[in-house]
């Protein structure tokens, strides 16, 4: 039975470990079949044996050196009867002996064991964090991530500090279901696991667009401003979209809505965003949406350039597609974009750019917009 993380001493070793001990075994034997090491085995028997009722605090017998002769060289004389009581007695002594030390008892040893448990008390239960959780609490009703939380509050410097990982583990660990459910639908993934989706090499259909590949490498490095990661978000009816484009460096966003949408109103749509939001770019990189058919007419309007990723290769296209997640924390699937007005997506793409980022320091992306422009 190879331990190898740290592990509590069960049920089951317990058992062994008492029969093994009954029948005579030493604790380091015990500890090899057990794979513990030996310090564990003598740790366990003296903390979760049952106490000695030795009196005397004795820890052993003497053997008088009599009971060591043989008593057949002396047979006949009285030295013979001497050999034979002074073994009875120092038999009968071993006996009681063994009769009041200390004993391991399974069932004594699991009573001691969890006696010794302690509910820990979870720290934004504390006393001194009550004004983080507050804070956490009302971060969370706001869509912000643990981390962002958690890296927030260091930059901060005026409440306790906390890692996200305790934001999480307060979370899951909540016994009211319907809270804890609740707090769970307030996290960026719903509790859900990341799912990786497979890679498709570029094929390059249509040889009039730049390739994701042939990007300056300016772009790469996110050395300047001014270039920017774009798609579409759909609406229930397929035909009506949200339009978002995002800052590669800052995270920077700027939303739009296009109703019943074809490629010149996505084009017309994009030019206003710009300009509204980021003024002069250089750079824009879509995925191969036919929404983007009218791609030189933005470029013409935007006096910029427009890059496509490879097919099935969101991952190339990571801050929008990120950003777009986010949105959906607002905006589900299945939501009718005919009953949002300008001030509703006005008051998301506020809320995401003035929302702290890892990647930022956990500035914000109008923070970050203000300080390299």
């Amino acid at each position: 039975m190879p331990q190898p993380n740290y592990s509590r001493f069960s049920h089951e070793e317990r058992i062994i470990l008492a029969n093994r001990l009954s029948n005579g075994e030493k604790p380091t034997e015990i500890a090899t079949v057990l794979g513990r090491p030996r310090c564990t085995i003598y740790r366990e028997i003296a903390r979760n044996s049952k106490p000695s009722n030795n009196t005397n605090k004795r820890t052993r017998v003497n053997r008088p050196s009599l009971t060591k002769l043989d008593a057949r060289h002396f047979r006949g004389t009285i030295k013979a009867e001497e050999i034979k009581q002074a073994k009875i007695r120092y038999e009968r002594r071993r006996s009681d002996f063994k009769r009041t030390q200390a004993r391991y008892e399974v069932n004594y040893a699991e009573t001691q064991a969890k006696s010794r448990y302690r509910t820990q008390t979870k720290v934004l239960d504390s006393s001194l964090f009550i004004e983080t959780r507050k804070y956490v609490l009302q971060k969370l009703g706001e869509r912000w991530s643990p981390e962002q939380i958690a890296g927030r509050l260091k930059l901060d410097g005026i409440l306790p500090t906390i890692s996200h990982t305790t934001i999480y583990n307060y979370i899951y660990s909540i016994t009211d279901r319907d809270e804890r459910d609740r707090l769970i639908k307030q996290l960026r993934r719903k509790g859900k696991p990341y799912r990786h989706e497979k890679q498709v090499i570029y094929n390059q259909t249509n040889r009039a667009k730049h390739s994701i590949h042939d990007r300056p490498n300016e772009v790469e490095e996110l050395s300047r401003l001014g270039d920017l990661e774009g798609d579409t978000i759909v609406g229930n009816n397929q035909k009506d979209r949200i339009l978002t484009h995002v800052c590669r460096v800052t995270g920077l966003l700027a939303m739009g809505k296009v109703l019943d949408f074809n490629a010149n109103s996505i084009s017309n749509q994009t030019t206003k965003d710009i300009k509204r939001v980021f003024g002069d770019i250089k750079t824009i990189t879509y995925d191969n949406g036919l929404e983007f058919s009218a791609w030189k007419l933005t470029e013409a309007t935007t006096n910029s350039t427009i890059f496509f990723s490879d097919p099935y290769a969101p991952h190339q296209r990571g801050c929008n597609e990120n950003t777009n997640g986010l949105i959906r924390d607002y905006l589900p699937k299945g939501t009718d974009f005919r009953k949002l007005d300008e001030t509703d997506i006005m008051f998301i793409e506020n809320s995401l750019n003035n929302r702290p980022r890892k990647r930022l320091g956990y500035l914000s992306p109008l923070e970050m917009f203000d300080l390299v422009r």
